[in-house]
């Protein structure tokens, strides 16, 4: 495979005279650096959740000392969850012009500064800046580390790479919550920023000086389209307009997310009847909740929406990728405030019904994006076939 996968690259270069020990000096050097860029981009990311988890830590701490409201505390998620999905939506962009490793490294650095200093204030309107500051940051993030993987791995390996890839999220929340935890308990909650803003800034300094694009580093991705459009002519050729219309169905993966999302589904309505049942049944449906919605979320966020920026020689990963991951991030703008709100007035049981019905209107439109798919498919067919037929008439008639 290793033997057969060198040949490959030296297919893209002619120069190398198809001499294997080249092909195998490349393969390592592009083997190396790929991995290494993997690591940082999921260690930086996973690293993000350090300044996002801490949140949910410390509400009972500020709800204790400054009497904030439910309502208020939920507005403090907002905070941070609106700027991240409208900067992503309006200037995902940013990384197609100026360099998804650049843009990455400066959102992070962004969000790094912005929360050291958060637990030195007392008031809501300051929290509440420093969390959106917070959120532009992180907005560069996500749509710019997509691009980076989806350019060192070729289109036949996508969903699996962006899949492993996709657990980085899961993991910096695991360590955000572990170590907001351990630091309010040791330390109070006014410290509870500083060694994540910390450990943010380094990652952005390692993202600046490690995560690359292959270009920047003369190499070619084998069995990848090497037909790129500048960023120039995509600003010119590739409007909103058409970014919107963009088949966002596309995907091999899609049915397959909506199976997922369809048990995701049933899992939590389960937990929701079941809630009385104890802490086993319980915690095997979150599971089973959280493995069934992990997949779609990857999919239609990364590998789906990274193709699509691909398309056509196209190098506007970062803008597709930031239009639909904002989209789908909208639902956790008015997470805080409507859970917040819900359980206040109705109680937390209301809560997960909303839930419920929330995640079944999104099965139903990722079913309806499926149907779409193979209706396009279909008529693609169709087509290309009535094509062959009329060029062969055309044949015959000029034979006669």
């Amino acid at each position: 495979m290793a033997l057969l996968y060198a040949n490959n690259i030296c297919s893209e270069f002619p120069r190398c005279g198809m001499h294997k020990s080249c092909a195998a000096k490349m393969l390592r050097q592009l083997l190396g650096r790929r991995f290494l860029v993997f690591a940082i981009a999921w260690l930086a990311y996973a690293s993000g959740y350090l300044l996002r988890k801490p949140i949910g830590v410390i509400k009972v701490d500020l709800e204790q000392e400054f009497k904030f409201t439910k309502l208020q505390l939920g507005w403090m998620d907002s905070a941070l969850t609106l700027p991240y999905a409208t900067f992503q939506v309006l200037f995902g962009s940013v990384g197609d012009t100026l360099g998804a490793r650049r843009t990455s490294s400066a959102g992070l650095l962004i969000a790094a500064v912005s929360m050291v200093s958060f637990g030195y204030w007392n008031h809501l309107r300051m929290f509440l800046m420093l969390l959106v500051i917070n959120g532009i940051g992180q907005s560069q993030c996500w749509p710019n580390f997509i691009k980076i993987i989806g350019l060192w791995f070729t289109n036949s390996n996508r969903n699996t790479v962006f899949g492993i890839y996709g657990t980085c999220a899961f993991a910096g929340g695991i360590a955000g919550t572990s170590l907001a935890v351990y630091l309010q308990a040791s330390y109070g909650w006014r410290h509870i920023f500083f060694l994540p803003s910390v450990i943010v800034a380094v990652s952005s300094v390692l993202v600046f000086l490690f995560c690359s694009e292959p270009s920047e580093l003369g190499l070619v991705i084998p069995s990848k389209d090497l037909q790129t459009t500048s960023n120039r002519d995509v600003s010119t050729v590739l409007s909103w307009s058409e970014l919107l219309k963009m088949p966002m169905f596309k995907g091999n993966g899609i049915l397959g997310s909506a199976i997922s999302a369809l048990f995701c589904t049933v899992c939590l309505l389960c937990f929701t009847l079941t809630r009385h049942w104890g802490v086993a049944f319980n915690s095997a449906f979150m599971v089973l909740v959280g493995a069934f919605n992990c997949g779609p979320d990857t999919i239609l966020g990364g590998s789906v929406s990274a193709q699509l920026g691909e398309m056509n020689g196209r190098s506007s990963a970062a803008s597709v990728t930031g239009i639909v991951n904002g989209f789908g991030t909208l639902g956790t703008v008015v997470q805080g405030p409507l859970i917040g709100f819900v359980s206040e007035h109705y109680g937390w049981p209301a809560v997960f019904y909303i839930m419920v019905a929330f995640s079944m209107l999104g099965s139903v439109c990722i079913f309806h994006a499926s149907t779409l798919k193979a209706a396009l498919a279909q008529e693609q067919s169709t087509s290309s076939g009535d094509s062959r037929r009329d060029i062969q008439r055309l044949l015959v008639e000029q034979e006669i």
